[in-house]
């Protein structure tokens, strides 16, 4: 189906027009089809329409349901957050197999539902049903993700007794819970049983442990925990790297962030994404650095990370006003609008499109700033008359600061 890889590559966009030419077609859906349009629908977080297409399959061939299709629909609810519809779907079938099982454990992990997913498990096992690893790490998962290590100990003796054999995954959840409880001790054993092992694992259980350590300010855990994705040629990602931004953000330390920044994606052999640039911008705000926090906008902008741009321009704004970088913050505004560049150039008429999608909330927290602090005739008049000259729109607030500041300095 092309539907398929739309899906495993979030190709939203064309993934959506598939769909609504398969609409128009006059085309009759076999049961195999109707599964891939469901998980379709639900990549696009139409439930809605996954339910209509999953009772026309009931009215039209409800004894050629495939356990598929079912997996499908049930995964549909517990992706889109309505797990208690997975629940009374689930509970309807006659014959749920492991697959089904694991599709809802999934989901209480997912709704922090560790109970629920107790419950589930100690009901399979009083079926007698032979439960796979999928389904095992479900539940250690939900487990983990709330620091329950007496539940993951108990499934680990279960898991012993059937002779299941933990896999690399299964010890990263096992880390996830030591970590989430604080007992980065224990979490740090597991790590090594997983090293020990040579089971196969990658950045996810690093990442786990780095942001432990972070928030129980464990520096030293953090360098040798660095040191062994190195040693062990584990490829860092951008999550990793947002870690460390953090970290050494909170410290002060924005040089080692940036040194990171330097670092840690030749090394991962990967692209900055635009929540790492958005971090380091923000921890530059954070640690008084306006310049640097400017250059990252800049940086932000040419990767072309178009979507981010908007929220990145009113993060930069608001946070250069609430440190009152004033000049610096009308510096980002002009540029975003273009009232820098030359009149008629190609760089100014790219700002103006932009800028129509800009929110225009921010600017007005920058006007009412300037009110409070009394530097309206310094900063806000001009930057208002460049608006008015330019056509620019303003809003009604924003024209209301103007004229009351006017009415002050005439006063």
């Amino acid at each position: 189906s092309v539907l398929e890889p739309c899906v495993r590559n979030k190709d939203n966009q064309r993934l959506e027009a598939f769909l609504q030419q398969f609409e128009k077609s006059d085309l009759r859906p076999s049961v195999p089809v109707f599964g891939s349009v469901i998980k379709g629908y639900s990549s696009l977080k139409r439930i809605d329409k996954c339910w209509e297409y999953w009772n026309e399959l009931q009215s039209q061939q409800p004894a050629k349901h495939s356990d598929i299709v079912t997996g499908c629909m049930l995964d549909a609810l517990v992706c889109n957050k309505e797990v208690d519809k997975a629940v009374e779907l689930f509970m309807g079938l006659k014959q749920p197999n492991m697959v089904l099982y694991s599709i809802l454990l999934k989901g209480f992990a997912n709704s922090n539902q560790p109970q629920r997913a107790m419950e589930f498990w100690r009901e399979m096992c009083s079926k007698g049903m032979k439960i796979n690893l999928v389904a095992y790490n479900s539940i250690l998962d939900a487990q983990a993700r709330v620091g329950n290590t007496d539940e993951i100990c108990e499934i680990l003796e279960h898991m012993a007794s059937t002779g299941t054999r933990p896999d690399g995954i299964t010890h990263s959840v096992i880390v996830k819970g030591h970590c989430v409880k604080g007992e980065l001790d224990k979490a740090f054993q597991a790590l090594k049983g997983i090293q020990q092992c040579n089971l196969d694992h990658d950045a996810v259980v690093y990442n786990t442990l780095l942001d432990a350590c972070s928030k129980h300010r464990r520096h030293d855990l953090m360098q040798q925990l660095l040191e062994g994705m190195e040693t062990k040629k584990v490829a860092p990602t951008n999550f990793t790297l947002g870690i460390l931004i953090k970290h050494y953000a909170r410290n002060r330390q924005l040089d080692k962030a940036f040194e990171a920044l330097e670092k840690l994606p030749k090394q991962g052999k990967f692209q900055i994404n635009e929540q790492v640039w958005m971090c380091l911008m923000c921890s530059c705000l954070n640690n008084g650095e306006p310049k640097k926090a400017i250059e990252i906008y800049e940086q932000l902008k040419a990767a072309q990370h178009d979507a981010a741009a908007g929220s990145a321009y009113e993060t930069l704004v608001s946070g250069l006003v609430r440190n009152n970088d004033f000049a610096y913050a009308i510096e980002v505004v002009e540029k975003a609008y273009g009232l820098r560049a030359e009149n008629g150039s190609r760089e100014q008429k790219l700002a103006l499109e932009t800028s129509k999608h800009l929110d225009l909330a921010c600017l007005e927290q920058l006007f009412a700033r300037l009110d409070s602090l009394s530097l309206h005739k310094e900063f806000g008049l001009p930057l208002l008359e460049q608006f008015r000259s330019a056509k620019l729109p303003v809003t009604n607030r924003i024209l209301a600061l103007a004229v009351s500041a006017s009415r002050s300095t005439r006063n």
